[in-house]
């Protein structure tokens, strides 16, 4: 399928004006950890999170291959920074994968489970259950497959991140949407549908 897309834009001259992203949703579980773990949203392990995701562009994207953490949000600001479209990164959660370093420390992700989990640069993987008041730890590069849970106080920093990370991010999208809704600004930025507005007023 891919292929005939390929070839179709091929056939038109557009080619060279095409981005493909190839982009998984979620990843997909066949009972590991747990039996009835078939679903890709029942829990928070590798195989219900990982997806692929491939950029194809040869005169933007140089082969490479990204072997640190990163998640869905990140394809929005790396696309605009492959086209050059200017925008500010203080109104994403995520981070263009051009960057030599990215900013943020870890990456977060809510599980059906009821859990809340973050993962470092380093791979480690802090997950809190907030139904059973637990938590535990895992080193995905020693560890990828999660047989060997960890306990937390040897990531306390982590976990006390993970903990107001929690208490301060659902506060943090409903000032957003209020901000945009009365036209205002966002933590001293404007959002970029306003600055449109402004120009066409």
């Amino acid at each position: 399928m891919i292929k005939r897309i390929y070839d179709n834009l091929k056939d038109k001259g557009l080619l060279e004006r095409t981005i493909f992203a190839i982009v998984g949703d979620h990843g997909q579980a066949f009972g590991q950890h747990h039996p009835d773990n078939f679903m890709h949203h029942r829990y928070s392990y590798n195989e219900n999170l990982q997806a692929p995701a491939i950029f194809y562009q040869p005169a933007l994207f140089k082969p490479r291959i990204i072997d640190f953490p990163t998640s869905h949000v990140d394809l929005l600001p790396t696309l605009l920074d492959a086209i050059r479209v200017p925008y500010d990164p203080d109104l994403f959660d995520g981070e263009s994968l051009f960057q030599g370093k990215l900013r943020r420390e870890y990456i977060f992700f809510y599980g059906y489970e009821e859990s809340i989990s973050c993962l470092d640069n380093n791979w480690i993987k802090v997950q809190y259950s907030l139904k059973k008041n637990k938590c535990r730890a895992f080193d995905l590069k020693a560890d990828p497959e999660e047989k060997n849970p960890l306990d937390c106080s040897l990531y306390q920093s982590q976990l006390e991140d993970l903990h107001r990370f929690v208490n301060h991010h659902n506060a943090m999208l409903v000032e957003y949407n209020l901000t945009v809704r009365e036209k205002n600004d966002f933590q001293g930025h404007r959002h970029p549908a306003l600055l449109t507005k402004r120009k066409k007023d």
